[in-house]
Order: C-alpha cells, then structure tokens, then sequence
C-alpha cells in the first residue's frame, strides 16, 4: 500500500513529466547563471589584478555578450511559453 502512494512509482503521467522537465530546465538555468556570475568576477579580477588590461576588458565584454545572448534566448523560451498558454 505504501509503495503504491510514494511518488516515484506509478504510471508517468503527462503532467508529472512536465513538472520534472521544469524542475530540470530550473536547474540547468541556476548553474548556467551561477558559471556566468564565476566568469564575470574572474574577468573583474583579471581587470583589477593584473597589468593585461585590454585582453580582460575583451574577455568580459565576450561574457556579458554571452550572458545577453543567454537572457535573451530565457526571454524567447519564456514568451513561447505564455504564447501556448493562452
């Protein structure tokens, strides 16, 4: 009877799929912001530390180039989302 009422036997419904695709797409979305957060503070202590000014200003402009493309494809998914939605 217990095993039954656990969570994780059962049949895979639809919907239990889709709650555990976005528990994954959170995930996946909280390590990629959390690398690009690691890359930003190593190029804001490249600029800081070291005497090689222009090669850290380029690699943090390649990161927030990065990141806005990262956001920008999180806004895309986002608004197709909502767009199904309704």
């Amino acid at each position: 009877m217990l095993e039954e009422e656990s969570e994780g036997s059962g049949p895979r419904t639809p919907r239990r799929e889709q709650q555990s695709c976005d528990r994954l797409k959170e995930r996946v979305s909280f390590y990629t912001d959390m690398s690009y957060g690691l890359l930003l503070t190593s190029g804001i202590a490249l600029v800081v530390l070291t005497d090689h000014t222009l090669p850290a200003v380029t690699y943090m402009i390649g990161v927030c180039l990065g990141y806005a493309l990262h956001v920008g494809s999180e806004m895309a998914g986002f608004e197709s989302t909502v767009a199904d939605d309704s």
